[in-house]
């Protein structure tokens, strides 16, 4: 069976994207949690680096993945833009 890390961006210490009450670790962990269930539900062994509003730094985030041997590695991040024609999420001005 492949063993998929799901790294969950950011954390509590680190600057994040923030447009009104949208923030982007905030929705970084939302979709990582639904990438969760959804692999778990295909029956792939999944292993999530951060399940709540902590901070992992990238190093420990690496080096769990390795020691655990996982196949994949998929980084869930999100964008801002202050430009309001761009897509994707926006900064508050």
């Amino acid at each position: 069976m492949e063993k998929i890390c799901i790294d969950t961006g950011h954390g509590v210490r680190h600057r994040v994207a923030v447009s009104g009450e949208l923030v982007e670790k905030d929705i970084a962990l939302k979709v990582s949690m639904a990438l969760r269930a959804s692999l778990e539900a295909g029956g792939y062994e999944r292993l999530v680096t951060r399940v709540s509003d902590a901070s992992v730094s990238m190093r420990e985030r690496a080096a769990w993945a390795s020691l655990e041997l996982c196949d994949f590695f998929i980084s869930v991040h999100l964008s801002a833009d202050p430009d309001p024609d761009e897509p994707g999420m926006h900064e508050a001005k």
